[in-house]
């Protein structure tokens, strides 16, 4: 095993993942990608009149780095 993908969302479930994923990588001596997607689109809901429904494209704001920092943090300190 060379290289190890790790999904992470920001769920617990996730960074157990990031937890296994790295001591399996530790133990294989392979490398670890860490991947996490944001929406393309962003629903606008509609109003109470039915109007304004629709899609917008998603801005990436630092929010949705978040999930990587934490889990690149939990991979460092695993070596």
């Amino acid at each position: 095993m060379e290289k190890i993908l790790i999904a992470v969302d920001g769920s617990p479930a996730s960074y157990e993942a990031v937890e296994f994923g790295v001591q399996l990588a530790a133990e294989q001596d392979a490398a670890v990608t860490l991947v996490h997607v944001v929406p393309a689109l962003d629903v606008i809901p509609m109003t109470a009149f039915g109007m304004g429904a629709g899609a917008r494209p998603h801005e990436v704001c630092e929010g949705d780095r978040q999930p990587l920092v934490e889990a690149k943090a939990v991979a460092e300190h695993h070596g």
